[in-house]
């Protein structure tokens, strides 16, 4: 039995439209009628021949099928075929099919296989319609159209809604379109189903993770540290929603010292993130503020502010104890009861914490020094941009005429009084004239007055390579505040451990263990405080002496110049002229060749007679 539509020729007919002659689908209407073939089952083994050939211009999978033997798809496949050989041009059918390009990858003229492409993209033509010649095969092929049918209608939801405006019956393009858009949305739906489900926690997983674990922020303590009991609190508000916890660790220790973060689920009543910083003392507290409340935190500026202290016991209320008369009992009637432990069963005895009134305790009223504060009224606050000493600014002002108006008193290498005669003097004078010295100036009500001492630490253990302040700021940061470091090693003839001066508020004896690495190599580095120094002692760490000493009787002219005074032996000079502030230095003397001692190599004297 033959196919309906071939020639004698067994080619197809009309064969040869050209690509110039089909219009787009969106200009051409749709007036072409839709043929109507016929297939039996001894032209199969034709067609599925006839398909291999173009195998470049129809799909892969179909033709994949074909090859394993796959027969139930043929009238798919000779739909296929029907369309390409109606719109593609005759030689352009010939060229696909020759068989040096066939050698070459099966078609390797690309130029040739998309023109075809794009022909077979633009045509408007739909394909024929093909049907069994054999009644039985005919009617199980209509059977499963009815089960097409019902297979789009309950799943009608999934297919997208330009396709659901298209007509269904017999448009094999939207049926397939239909069919693929079902695949792959229900297929999504499903796949976001079960990551859903991946990630829901089970009952065990709720129940040994803990409340709320990972309902939001909470307090961070994968990072804490263990100093001191926190006596101070920071409140931030207004941090970025993108911010995460490790970085708002990150971003506050790297500013200061801090105990522990609380980040709190609930927001403020502006809809704010907020957190608390907990410090070991108010100055940490106050330096953490300063440092933090310029900088931008993820491109945001925060607001951050002190709190008033959350540690203070003298607002907890005390606890009434059962059985006991306060006003007759002599301890607990002049103290305060905060704590109750367990009661004894068979003594009527109760076990408690009292904390007395200790007079020690109470607001001490202090006396003030009406002279110092004339001074202070007439003084200004001056920050210089490098490190000076009080004798060399002395001399300074006396060159520059300003010895009988101005005084100047360290306060450290940075920071200095100076006072006037008096306070229209200190209103009329005009600072510019000391801008080259000084970059900054205060009032003396504007500087803090630190409950501090300046301890001198030895590091020890440190490689030589390693000495540089951003190393030793790193060993000692947890330490104190650093203000300093010194090694004098005179064309490095000997080699010391260097000196760091910190501010302190610990009044025991430091001795600190740090572990370090050095170019891969663990080195053990101990920071122990001299003991020849006394916290709240100011000694410099380089004073020069430009005075020139005359002793008449001995004839000769000193000029002393003293570098690193870190030494246990006491520096001890004497002179009526003499302006320094070296080491437990309180007489004044005339000099005396022998009664001049200074310690060690690293003080030197250059006499000219």
């Amino acid at each position: 039995m033959s196919i309906v539509p071939l020639g004698d020729s067994g080619e197809f007919l009309n064969s040869s439209l050209n690509l110039n002659q089909v219009k787009p689908y969106w200009i051409e209407k749709r007036s072409v009628k839709e043929d109507i073939l016929e297939i039996s089952k001894d032209n199969v083994k034709k067609i599925k021949e006839k398909v291999l050939k173009y195998g470049k211009l129809i799909e892969k999978d179909m033709v994949k099928a074909l090859e394993r033997g796959n027969e139930g798809i043929i009238r798919y496949a000779y739909n296929k075929l029907r369309r390409l050989e109606k719109l593609i041009d005759k030689e352009l059918l010939e060229k696909l099919i020759d068989k040096e390009l066939l050698e070459k990858a099966l078609g390797g003229d690309e130029a040739v296989i998309e023109k075809a492409r794009w022909t077979l993209l633009m045509s408007n033509w739909k394909r024929p319609t093909v049907k069994w010649q054999e009644e039985n095969l005919q009617e199980e092929v209509l059977r499963m159209d009815n089960l097409l049918q019902d297979l789009l209608k309950s799943q009608y939801h999934w297919i997208d809604l330009n396709t659901k405006k298209s007509p269904v019956n017999h448009e094999v393009d939207v049926v397939e379109m239909a069919l693929n858009q079902i695949h792959f949305n229900s297929l999504g739906k499903g796949r976001e189903k079960v990551r859903d489900k991946n990630n829901q926690l089970s009952y065990a997983e709720i129940v040994l993770k803990g409340k709320g674990e990972n309902d939001g922020w909470r307090k961070v303590t994968y990072k804490k540290k263990h100093p001191a009991k926190s006596r101070a609190t920071v409140f931030i508000s207004k941090i970025p929603i993108k911010a995460k916890a490790k970085d708002v660790w990150n971003f506050f220790t790297g500013n200061g010292k801090v105990i522990d973060i609380v980040l709190p689920k609930k927001k403020d009543k502006f809809k704010n993130i907020i957190e608390f910083v907990k410090t070991s003392s108010w100055q940490e507290a106050k330096e953490l503020v300063e440092k933090s409340r310029d900088e931008l935190f993820l491109g945001e500026r925060m607001s951050i502010s002190l709190t008033k202290s959350t540690d203070d016991t003298s607002k907890v209320k005390p606890r009434s104890v059962i059985g006991v008369d306060l006003k007759k009992d002599p301890v607990l009637k002049n103290g305060k009861v905060f704590h109750s432990q367990s009661i004894g069963s068979n003594e009527n005895q109760f076990k408690c914490k009292v904390k007395t009134n200790n007079p020690s305790h109470e607001m001490l009223k202090m006396e003030i020094n009406a002279g110092l504060q004339d001074i202070l009224h007439r003084s200004k606050i001056g920050l210089t941009y490098f490190k000076m000493n009080e004798v060399t600014f002395s001399d300074v002002m006396k060159e520059m005429g300003f010895h009988k108006q101005i005084s100047i008193t360290e306060l450290s290498s940075w920071k200095f009084l100076v006072s006037f005669s008096s306070q229209r003097d200190m209103n009329s004078f005009d600072f510019e004239l000391l801008s080259s010295w000084f970059i900054k100036w205060e009032g003396v009500e504007a500087n803090n007055f630190l409950v501090q001492g300046k301890a001198y630490m030895e590091c020890r253990g440190l490689i030589f390579v390693a000495w540089n302040e951003s190393n030793l700021k790193s060993i000692s940061k947890d330490t104190g505040l650093w203000e300093d470091w010194v090694n004098e090693n005179s064309l490095l003839a000997r080699l010391e451990n260097p000196i760091i001066s910190l501010y302190i508020d610990r009044l025991d004896r430091i001795e600190e263990d740090t572990q370090v690495t050095v170019n891969g190599k663990t080195c053990r580095v101990i920071l122990s405080e001299l003991p020849f120094f006394s916290h709240g002692t100011e000694v410099r760490s380089e004073v020069t002496l430009e005075n020139s000493l005359v002793n008449k009787e001995e004839g000769f002219s000193l000029i002393s110049k003293v570098s690193n005074s870190f030494q246990k032996e006491e520096a001890l000079l004497g002179s009526k002229s003499f302006t320094g502030n070296l080491h437990n230095v309180e007489e004044k003397e005339s000099i005396d060749q022998s009664n001049l001692r200074l310690s060690k190599e690293n003080q030197y004297i250059q006499i000219q007679i």
